[in-house]
């Protein structure tokens, strides 16, 4: 690659436009923004009890994507705060100040606020980013850049998928048949568990999923990689005409090397990724992708006619992408489903949330609040428990209320009316383009490797992860990145090639927008990243060339000091209010677990009961956080030949610690459930202490607490189950017919549940749990008046 340290920039240029801690903020910006879909972010701690029993695999923390958001917060506010150019634009303007207080109104509104405000900071922290590298991209070396960057980090994360679907699927499974799942049923798990099973059956899957959480995630992502790789693969086709001439700076010998070595490695990269997609597995990113390189090739053939009717296009595209929206949801209310089992199931997800939507109809229900309000309203023929509508606008729609959906649709609509006004071809008689400036690009793949491995979690302290992750990450980025320099700068005398260049970038916003219909990809910092990268690519075509932009005309200093102020003001918010709370929480969280995961447990429980108390008072707003430390401390309260008293005053602690993750969420079917189980534990327990009085006290407690469980989760045959039992076991005692009515109608509606779902589905009850149900139905039968024996309503729809 070459280096083009000679500015041919006008004399005139003032030197700001392209100074050094501009193109020092680029780097840095890209390097955040490109090694993102390389971490696998959360949002909340994965609340599954059978995997803290696993051996401790470290990875990402809520933490990490605070501090990440952070860092692109700042370094956004930085380049907005020196570049202008984002006061000219007034539409994204009145978008991101909508976006930003939907995000304030939902959190306020929010049953979990901590998430809602992590995750919605995090939404906010993307658009910023991409509207930051609009305003400071200002030459085709910088759109170079930023696409070999994209492409790069598409190779890493294909070649993952290709590792894990030909080894470490493999490898995994051994390991699960011959470590894992034995250690869990020694200690006492059931291996018919359902959301064990699905585990399982997850893992044995082959879809690859690469850095992320899910495999449609990575399809998503990949999706948009392959289209700009053959947009790239179609530049190199591209032969000189005429009235540009290819540069001189090079012999006849290297340029037709050049042209003949530029296709294949074009084709190489693009087979690569489409790879990486197919072993993902996602028939939706399958689709999106072929709609998308169908919109590439269209785009090209009506480049400059799209160019110039930027805004008739857009009505077209918008038309034809409503139509599609309006046939499905037409077909789903007909018909009760959807075709295709995937789309089956999403249907359940989007009729719930449009139930959703009358629960907070102005402010929303907060970012990643989605999953309390489906359980409420979902169907009972419906086995899953989602924490995404799975769709871009419905998702906007419910978490952030109608202006978070308007502010997405203007931001969207923003995007690609830019891409489609960069398909114009540059200016007849422009010169040659500069080479990427080798400084840059070195720091670039410096910045991207560091991010990775400083905030990916991955062990380095274990024995060979240095050199796996040497080759895997650092050696695979690299040697990606320089192959999609070197094409980039073979084209860079081609107009034409450009022109490809900019219909792949917005042929990959579109192929987002599509399959966002059925993901939720655009709404993970992965996801995100990728969209932004690819929607300021498109954007930055129409004005990049090769010398800066004149920058615009300041006439008051304070227009320039409001911006910065604003910008410290965001940073600083984020840091008091989400980054520095998450922090300590997920750290609270780690030696809680490694306390935890030391054998056994119970050999010092004054160290995880401290642990838990410490968890509580680092996180005093986070339901979440005092239901891990509920649950931590009923674990170590079931510990064999704990005495009775002590054990009584280890359950009182952890009904304490349930009954504040109720206050602080009770909308939340699980704290409700941690808390009525406790409730029962600790029944059991006084019984033994203190007396039946006391019990049976505790005993109602806990039975009025399942059923407000099941009132949450109405259409969940094992809280049903478990609120019937705890009302059985009350009538046993009392013989009150209330109590008698009321388990004998959960129980049965358990039944009737489980009825309307598939026969052999692995959330189904369990013969041994069917027979219990039956039993207990039997009992309630031949003791009670034929009146308490029958259920009051009908069973869920």
């Amino acid at each position: 690659m070459k280096s083009a340290n000679r500015d041919t920039a006008p004399a005139s240029q003032p030197a700001r436009a392209t100074s050094r801690l501009d193109r020092l903020l680029l780097c840095a910006l890209l390097a955040v923004l490109c090694a993102r879909p390389m971490i696998s972010e959360v949002y909340e701690r994965i609340d599954i009890g059978f995997l803290a029993a696993l051996p401790e695999t470290g990875g990402p923390t809520p933490a990490t994507t605070a501090w990440l958001d952070t860092i692109t917060l700042t370094l956004s506010s930085l380049i907005l705060a020196r570049q202008r150019r984002w006061s000219v634009n007034r539409l994204i303007l009145i978008s991101i100040g909508l976006l930003a207080v939907a995000i304030v109104l939902s959190t306020l509104a929010a049953g979990d606020k901590p998430l809602a405000a992590l995750a919605g900071a995090s939404l906010l922290a993307g658009v910023l980013a991409g509207c930051a590298l609009l305003c400071v991209i200002q030459t085709r070396w910088m759109l170079h850049l930023l696409v070999a960057g994209l492409l790069a980090t598409g190779c890493t994360s294909a070649l993952r998928c290709v590792e894990q679907a030909t080894s470490e699927f493999a490898e995994f499974q051994q390991r699960w048949e011959q470590e894992f799942k034995p250690q869990l049923i020694a200690l006492g798990y059931d291996p018919d568990d359902p959301l064990l099973v699905n585990y399982e059956r997850r893992a044995q899957s082959g879809e690859a999923y690469g850095f992320f959480a899910h495999p449609n995630l990575a399809g998503s992502c990949l999706m948009s990689w392959v289209i700009i790789a053959a947009g790239l693969f179609a530049a190199s086709l591209v032969r000189p005409v005429g009235r540009h001439p290819p540069t001189t700076d090079q012999p006849p010998a290297a340029r037709a090397s050049g042209r003949f070595l530029a296709p294949l490695a074009a084709l190489a990269v693009g087979s690569l990724l489409a790879v990486g997609l197919w072993l993902t597995g996602s028939l939706g990113a399958l689709v999106a992708g072929l709609v998308g390189l169908a919109a590439l090739l269209g785009l090209r053939l009506t480049a400059r006619w799209s160019a110039r009717r930027a805004g008739i296009t857009l009505a077209l595209l918008a038309a034809g992408y409503g139509t599609t929206v309006g046939a499905v949801a037409t077909y789903g209310a007909v018909k009760g489903t959807l075709p295709h089992p995937s789309l089956a199931f999403r249907w359940h997800y989007w009729t719930a949330a449009a139930h959703a939507v009358g629960d907070a109809p102005v402010t929303g229900l907060g970012r990643e609040n989605f999953s309390t309000a489906y359980m409420r309203h979902k169907d009972a023929a419906s086995t899953e428990e989602v924490r995404n509508p799975h769709n871009l606008w419905l998702t906007l729609l419910v978490e952030l209320g109608p202006s978070g959906l308007i502010a997405g649709l203007l931001l969207c609509g923003a995007c690609t009316w830019a891409g489609l006004r960069s398909l114009a071809p540059p200016p007849e008689g422009e010169p040659a383009e500069n080479a990427v400036f080798l400084s840059h690009a070195i720091g670039l793949a410096i910045g991207v490797l560091v991010v990775q491995a400083a905030f990916s979690g991955t062990p380095f302290g274990h024995p060979g992860v240095k050199l796996v992750w040497t080759v895997d990450v650092a050696v695979v980025w690299t040697v990606s990145f320089a192959v999609a320099l070197w094409l980039l700068w073979q084209q860079r005398s081609y107009p034409q090639a450009a022109v490809w260049l900019a219909c792949a970038l917005t042929a990959a916003i579109l192929a987002a927008l599509v399959h966002g219909l059925l993901s939720f990809s655009m709404m993970t910092p992965g996801g995100l990243a990728v969209f932004v990268l690819c929607a300021a690519g498109a954007a930055s075509g129409r004005h990049t060339g090769v010398h800066p932009r004149q920058p615009l005309a300041t006439k008051r200093r304070w227009t320039l000091v409001i911006p910065a102020l604003c910008g410290a003001g965001v940073v600083a918010a984020h840091l008091w209010l989400v980054t520095v709370p998450a922090s300590k929480t997920s750290l609270a969280v780690e030696k809680l677990d490694a306390l935890l995961r030391s054998p056994p447990p119970g050999s010092r429980p004054e160290f995880a009961l401290a642990a838990a108390r410490r968890l509580i008072a680092v996180s005093p707003g986070d339901a979440s956080a005092a239901r891990v430390a509920a649950r931590a401390v009923l674990r170590v309260s079931m510990v064999p030949g704990v005495p009775d008293k002590v054990h009584a005053a280890w359950l009182q602690q952890a009904l304490a610690h349930a009954g504040f993750a109720c206050q602080r969420n009770p909308s939340d079917t699980s704290n409700l459930s941690l808390l009525a189980r406790i409730e029962q534990e600790l029944a059991a327990a006084l019984g033994r202490t203190i007396g039946q009085g006391a019990s049976l006290e505790m005993l109602e407690l806990a039975a009025e607490h399942w059923q407000g469980a099941v009132d949450l989760y109405p259409t969940n045959p094992r809280t049903r189950i478990s609120a019937g039992l705890a009302w059985f076991e009350l009538w046993q005692r009392t013989r009150t017919v209330e109590h008698a009515r009321l388990a004998n109608e959960n129980l049965a509606q358990a039944l009737r549940i489980d009825e309307q779902r598939p026969l052999h589905d692995v959330v189904r009850l369990r013969p041994n749990e069917r027979d219990t149900v039956n039993d207990h139905l039997r009992r309630l039968k031949t003791t009670t008046a034929p009146a308490a024996s029958q259920p009051s309503q009908k069973p869920p729809a």
